[in-house]
């Protein structure tokens, strides 16, 4: 059974007050000697992370792409006591990540994730890094009115978290159920889109046929 710790998701007036939170909690978790997993939706997000870790000096990781032959290393490595590792979010799919003894010690692997996305599987992809095979482990979202789910389809919930944000940035508000609705409804107009295409390519095959028929005959 499943011993992961789903902690409620922070909320944030922009991408800068965001990401100073999550550097904070890398930095008090490392210094905790827990395994973080920093999971970003871009190479930039990913690059702009890992500049701010330097900058607080914490060491760390970089997984986003661009080291495909250290790719599983890395991934396998990040369960070790204390490190913290940044990783695009298709990065390192299929490797496990093994927390060693004093890493499940100090609460196994924590997952960060920067923002949440138009489909709830690939954040339930993310989270479940965590407490893999029966390890402990946590899990946490942080979004901001920037994040492109929020900004590009619900410009009333970013103004919203904007004008409940308090002097550091962060909204004490809980956005979770208008988030979850949102994503229900991104994931819709996904699949509508994915018929329509689908039927788009049925029809172009039987005018392609068509034209064939014609001109055999």
């Amino acid at each position: 059974p499943t011993q992961r710790i789903d902690i409620p998701d922070r909320y944030f007036c922009d991408r800068d007050a965001k990401f100073r939170a999550v550097i904070a909690q890398a930095a008090e978790r490392h210094l905790q000697h827990q395994p973080v997993l920093i999971g970003t939706r871009t190479i930039a997000d990913s690059e702009e992370i890992s500049s701010r870790l330097k900058a607080g000096r914490i060491p760390h990781v970089v997984l986003n792409g661009k080291q495909d032959q250290e790719e599983a290393d890395i991934v396998s490595s990040a369960g070790a006591a204390g490190r913290v590792t940044v990783a695009t979010n298709m990065a390192g799919r299929g490797t496990d990540i093994k927390p060693d003894q004093r890493a499940i010690a100090a609460g196994g692997l924590h997952v960060i994730c920067v923002e949440r996305h138009d489909s709830r599987r690939v954040d339930g992809q993310l989270a479940g890094r965590a407490a893999r095979a029966g390890a402990p482990g946590s899990c946490q979202f942080f979004l901001s009115a920037e994040d492109e789910l929020i900004r590009a389809h619900a410009p009333t919930l970013a103004g919203r978290m904007r004008t409940s944000a308090d002097s550091s940035g962060e909204s004490h508000q809980n956005f979770g159920d208008t988030i979850e609705r949102l994503q229900a409804t991104r994931e819709r107009t996904a699949y509508a889109q994915r018929l329509a295409m689908m039927q788009q390519d049925r029809d172009m095959h039987e005018l392609l046929k068509s034209l064939c028929y014609r001109t055999d005959g």
